[in-house]
């Protein structure tokens, strides 16, 4: 220290004549105020370090504003170019449209005069005083035409548009007698054997002398048919009591069961395994459908069939009520207040696919909307919505009857869309 004190004292002496007044002073505040000048250089270097930090922070924040900026102007772009080419379609589709009511007018002035024309036909004399001659030509190609007789009948009987009366009514019965006649069942009818209704079909794909399971045979309106025409054996499953005291005449056997039930084929004990397996209108009434097709194809015999039959849901009436927000329903027809389930074309693919069977035949009923139960939800929608729900080539199928057989038997499927 002695050594360090003599060396400074040195260099001061050396240097001090040449300071004048302004430095000897500065030095002398140096020496002052120099523990002040140190801690505020450490101050100034603690700022410093923290002010390179925090920027180094808000140049890392800018740069990810800038990467979502650019995202987001990305996403714009895509945005303008896509609301472009909707711009260009929504033009087109309008174009389109515009051509298609064009031809839908046209297209509806053709319909409205071939419809007064075939009026014209269906009301003349010569078309009921035929009506027995058609049944014949039915019979000889080999059609059902069982109905020839009442045709005949009805040909012999006055014609009103010859302007005579009508055949008077017969004469009620007494009232005791009305009173002990039992009320008609919801399913009971009479099908006309040359009309093209699902009974009508059902029994065609059916066939003639088959063991039939008849699943939900209902009052035995189909079940007489099959046995009356086609000669089979029918054995049934339902369980309404009324229906079964009615259908009992025209089964082998019948059988009280609920569908809904998951045990329900145990009521056949040990049936020996069916030619062909009916269930007219049936399915669309049960919770769980595809199981109960599953349990039908395990009661067939490897080489038999199943026919179904099922309301089609992509009706142009049905969708024509959705449309008018009015889907009540009805004692009968597509919306049956007991149906449970509804099924479109490719639904009913995949209805019989999951049970593994394939559809080998298919016929459908056709009705126009007009000639539905719901033609006044018809009429309530526009005349622009009505031709747009005719344009599919599906409007007017209203029932759906197929005949299908394991997946394992022979043949190539077909397609309900496309069904030639």
């Amino acid at each position: 220290q002695d050594e360090v004190r003599r060396v400074v004292l040195r260099i001061l002496r050396k240097w001090q004549p040449q300071w004048d007044d302004s430095t000897l002073w500065g030095l002398m505040e140096y020496a002052r105020y120099r523990f002040l000048y140190d801690d505020l250089g450490q101050e100034l270097g603690r700022k410093e370090e923290a002010s390179n930090k925090r920027i180094v922070g808000l140049q890392d924040l800018i740069a990810e504003l800038d990467r979502r900026i650019a995202e987001k102007e990305q996403r714009i772009a895509e945005k303008e170019q896509r609301i472009a080419e909707l711009g260009n379609h929504v033009e087109e589709q309008t174009y389109w449209i515009s051509r298609l009511q064009e031809s839908v007018k046209d297209y509806a002035d053709v319909v409205k005069a071939r419809e007064a024309h075939l009026q014209v036909i269906l009301d003349s004399t010569s078309w009921r005083l035929t009506r027995p001659l058609r049944a014949a030509v039915d019979l000889v190609r080999g059609k059902p035409a069982i109905e020839a007789p009442v045709a005949l009948a009805e040909a012999a009987r006055p014609l009103v548009e010859l302007g005579e009366p009508p055949p008077a009514e017969p004469a009620p019965a007494p009232a005791a007698e009305a009173e002990a006649a039992p009320p008609k069942h919801t399913y009971d009818y009479v099908v006309p054997l040359d009309s093209q209704t699902a009974p009508v079909f059902v029994t065609e794909l059916v066939g003639k002398d088959r063991r039939v399971l008849e699943i939900g045979c209902g009052p035995g309106s189909i079940t007489k048919m099959m046995k009356n025409i086609g000669g089979c054996r029918v054995t049934g499953i339902e369980v309404d009591p009324a229906a079964i005291a009615l259908a009992r005449a025209h089964c082998e056997e019948i059988h009280s069961q609920d569908l809904n039930a998951e045990d329900w084929p145990q009521v056949l004990g040990e049936h020996e395994p069916f030619d062909t397996v009916v269930a007219a209108d049936v399915l669309e009434h049960l919770y769980d459908p595809w199981r109960t097709l599953r349990q039908m194809a395990e009661l067939m015999k490897r080489d038999g069939s199943i026919v179904v039959s099922l309301p089609h849901a992509g009706h142009a009436a049905l969708v024509a009520s959705l449309a008018n927000e009015d889907v009540a329903y009805r004692d009968s027809g597509l919306l049956d207040r007991t149906h449970i389930r509804f099924f479109g074309l490719k639904n009913i693919e995949a209805l019989f696919a999951q049970a593994h069977l394939k559809i080998v035949d298919v016929r459908f009923v056709i009705l126009t909307p007009e000639q539905t139960e719901l033609a006044s939800q018809w009429q309530q929608v526009s005349e622009f919505v009505r031709a747009a729900l005719r344009t599919s080539p599906y409007a007017n199928i209203y029932q759906v009857v197929v005949r299908a057989v394991s997946i394992r038997q022979p043949g190539t499927p077909i397609s309900l869309l496309n069904p030639d």
